[in-house]
């Protein structure tokens, strides 16, 4: 099994509040009292109040047209110019125009890193905003090439913002793990890029060191990129402490459980091999006892693994005790895995019994009866191997031949030529070339003429002399 739930691009974003964004902003004028370079001019802090008020007013529209007209007075180097720059984007971002606020905030934070005309820390968040936007785009867009780049962009201005941080935070750590995830994943394809992988766990890593409580889309992040990269068991160690939080969420209880399927199916040494398929059925069974991983479903994905693990009594015990009443499907099949399973601890009789009750719920399966015969033929008991297969043939069977065929031997065991050779010229009319037919034909046939002859010299030696 694979882990597929970030098989595609995040679609989960932090929206950016105008509170947030102001944050950017508007301490600047506060900072550029200091420094002449960090102030606007006249016409640009009256443009600055202009805009607020219409801020206030939440008329937004006209804010920006107005951001963009001032925007187009300044010079593209100035203070005001990169001011404006930022409530421009902030006027997108109100009408929900995400990609609209790119450029302005992206301009922003290039006049602001050449000049310093904001403040370090709001330089960091301003990077940051970038990096979400770019997130932002690329989730919403459709077009994997698009995903790739803005993923990519994304990740890029992540980086910037983790060395620009004087103290990072898990959510944007976090954030970064999921761009660089993300690019890997709109390549496509099921098999993800190993060294974004890599990148992608140890940001995780990294995210979950940050904060007391682990954030769980880090941690369900974690287990994708390790399971990409083939390190199960590791993933199979977060996914246990995902349980351990989360004990409600049977999907990842059913992604332990999996993971330790795939660890078995690749595991050579038999003994390690069991055990990973014994830590897939505790985890069932540790699901089930919360009330989760009950499903028919589930119950059938239990007995697969109690009988690869060679417990078959158990799994006949799980069958025996669900299959009757929905707790696994009743199906032809489920009937027949669990004669099988009594076949497997040489329970022969008890195969035919569930064998004869599964073919009471599907009367017209006639391969239950041909499954019913070859059991009562391995116990010796003929006549009634005979009899269910007279029965499979009533109801139609695949190959009627190789059946009649069947027929025609055991009636041979059982001295009956005639009904063995009834039943050989019937595969003989099925099957003219069958070798084995043609054999059984003339062996009852010999049969009957040697009872026939043995029969007049027996009537001849009866018959009284003539004196």
């Amino acid at each position: 099994m694979s882990i597929s739930v970030f098989t595609s691009a995040f679609q989960r974003f932090r929206r950016l509040g105008l509170a947030a964004l102001l944050a950017c902003v508007l301490p600047a004028i506060a900072f550029s009292q200091s420094e002449e370079k960090n102030q606007p001019s006249d016409e640009g802090s009256e443009a600055i109040q202009a805009i607020a008020k219409l801020f206030e007013e939440n008329n937004f529209e006209k804010a920006l047209a107005e951001a963009k007209k001032y925007r187009a007075r300044f010079k593209p180097e100035s203070f005001d110019y990169a001011y404006m720059c930022q409530m421009q984007a902030v006027c997108h971002i109100q009408l929900k125009d995400v990609a609209g606020s790119l450029e302005p905030f992206k301009t922003a934070l290039e006049l602001s890193n050449k000049h310093g005309y904001f403040t370090k820390a709001q330089n960091v968040e301003l990077t940051f905003t970038v990096a979400q936007i770019y997130g932002q785009i690329a989730s919403e867009s459709k077009d994997a090439a698009t995903q790739q780049k803005n993923w990519g962009e994304a990740f890029e201005y992540s980086k910037q913002w983790m060395n620009k941080a004087t103290k990072l935070n898990q959510d944007g750590v976090y954030f970064a793990a999921q761009a660089i995830y993300s690019k890997a994943a709109s390549a496509g394809g099921e098999n993800f890029d190993k060294a974004l992988m890599k990148e992608t766990a140890d940001l995780c890593q990294k995210a979950l060191q940050l904060a007391i409580k682990p954030k769980e889309h880090a941690l369900l992040l974690l287990v994708a990129a390790l399971q990409q990269m083939d390190r199960l068991a590791e993933s199979a160690e977060y996914l246990e402490l995902m349980v351990k939080l989360y004990p409600n969420n049977k999907t990842y209880w059913s992604q332990l459980a999996n993971t330790y399927i795939i660890i078995a199916e690749k595991t050579k040494d038999e003994a390690s091999r069991n055990e990973a398929y014994l830590h897939a059925i505790l985890s069932f069974e540790r699901a089930q006892k919360i009330g989760l991983l009950n499903t028919p479903k589930d119950n059938y994905y239990m007995v697969g693994l109690l009988i690869n693990t060679g417990q078959h009594d158990a799994a006949i015990d799980l069958m025996e005790a669900n299959i009757r009443t929905g707790g696994i499907e009743s199906t032809e099949q489920n009937w027949q895995l669990l004669a099988q399973s009594y076949q497997e601890i040489k329970k022969d009789q008890k195969a035919i019994d569930t064998l004869k009750e599964a073919s009471k719920q599907f009367p017209k399966n006639s391969a239950l009866d041909i499954q019913i015969a070859n059991l009562y033929y391995g116990l010796d008991k003929l006549t009634d191997a005979l009899q269910f297969l007279r029965s499979a043939v009533a109801k139609g069977v695949d190959k009627p031949a190789p059946t009649q065929v069947f027929i025609a031997y055991i009636s041979l065991e059982l001295k009956k030529p005639e009904d063995a050779l009834v039943a050989a010229q019937e595969a003989l009319r099925l099957d003219p070339k069958s070798e084995d037919a043609k054999k059984l034909f003339e062996g009852a046939k010999q049969e009957i003429e040697e009872r026939e002859q043995l029969l007049k010299t027996r009537n001849s030696a009866r018959q009284p002399s003539k004196a």
